[in-house]
């Protein structure tokens, strides 16, 4: 990995609290990420993790200062691979835009229209600095991803790359399941005819037991050692945590060849023969898990003719202004970090 400056902070002050206290050591007292950081967040649908991207995308795009105010912006490029077809570009600009009014409004009580145009100006701008790419398979991501560093080198040469996002790592995890499954289950002879077709009698076998997530992780990791960006891989929650509370629901790993944060009293030893078991080759610095938010119940009046409209009227109360808890856990470190996160329609507070 090249040794050039670290990314910054992420400007979520609950977040930047906890990654400064986690680890031991950071190369700049004004940055609580490091290079090649990777970041996994995981929760339920519907419990923020999109929108948690959103804040840490516009964060890496953002210039360090808008008309001479400063930012928390790390003015690089940031990489999203769309897999969920989730990422909403117009939702982004809506925050970024909310974002950007806030910095201004620390010197101005109000903005005139000149002020809304040069706002539009920069807003264009700035979301020039985004990629977006939507594979449609597992194998097509990892590809993508392995291609990444010509695709750099070609377009976005003279900018670096701050941050690489896949949002969902789960997207073709069932498609993934099946095509495992089918090629354990073909039959002897039908082995025996692709080795033929193919020539390549010892791949075959690898190519049954193979993970395409592996192919992921490892592209991902030899990336990471080139460019050294922070890395954000949203999961979902599916599998409920036997270490869950009654306040906060934790959920197990349902990809088996994904990395995990070790405990605080882990040994090297143990670590590295836990990583060697589970065929990890990329790291995880941070893991966040995201919770529901709390469901608005019924009102007990309610009659069955009006059902249909209070039903939205709940749905909107529940996804406007509710608020999302959020923990956060780092490998090797027995701190555990909270935050809330609340969405609105023109912007994400996060405290």
């Amino acid at each position: 990995m090249n040794s050039a400056a670290p990314p910054g902070s992420t400007g979520i002050h609950a977040l930047d609290v906890h990654f400064f206290s986690a680890l031991l050591h950071h190369p700049s007292s004004s940055s609580s990420l490091r290079r090649g950081d990777v970041i996994e967040i995981q929760g339920p649908a519907s419990s923020g993790k999109t929108h948690l991207l959103y804040e840490l995308v516009s964060t890496c795009i953002l210039p360090p200062n808008i008309f001479s105010i400063g930012t928390d912006g790390w003015d690089k490029i940031a990489i999203v691979f769309d897999t969920d077809d989730s990422f909403d570009v117009h939702r982004l600009s809506r925050l970024l835009q909310s974002r950007i009014t806030q910095y201004l409004s620390r010197t101005a009580s109000s903005l005139n229209t000149a002020d809304s145009a040069k706002v539009t100006t920069v807003l264009t701008r700035i979301l020039g600095k985004l990629r977006v790419f939507r594979p449609s398979s597992c194998f097509q991501l990892a590809a993508s991803i392995a291609n990444l560093s010509s695709h750099h080198a070609t377009f976005l040469s003279t900018s670096e790359i701050g941050l690489v996002a896949i949002d969902s790592m789960s997207a073709f995890y069932w498609p993934d399941r099946f095509n495992i499954e089918q090629l354990r289950s073909m039959p002897q002879s039908s082995l025996v005819t692709a080795q033929t077709v193919t020539g390549a009698a010892a791949s075959v076998p690898s190519l049954i037991t193979s993970d395409p997530l592996n192919c992921v992780l490892a592209a991902l990791h030899k990336f990471r050692m080139s460019h050294g960006p922070v890395t954000v891989l949203t999961n979902w929650g599916l599998n409920p945590s036997p270490n869950s509370t009654v306040k906060f629901q934790l959920f197990r790993q349902h990809l088996h060849s994904f990395p995990t944060v070790l405990p605080h009293d882990t040994d090297t030893v143990s670590a590295s023969a836990s990583h060697e078991f589970s065929n990890v080759c990329l790291p995880l610095t941070h893991h966040i898990t995201l919770n529901f938010p709390p469901m608005v119940p019924y009102p007990a009046d309610m009659v069955l003719p009006n059902t249909p409209q209070r039903d939205a009227h709940h749905c909107r109360r529940v996804e406007v202004g509710a608020q999302i808890v959020g923990l956060v856990r780092t490998n090797r470190s027995a701190d555990v970090g909270t935050f809330c996160i609340t969405i609105t329609n023109d912007g994400v507070s996060i405290g």
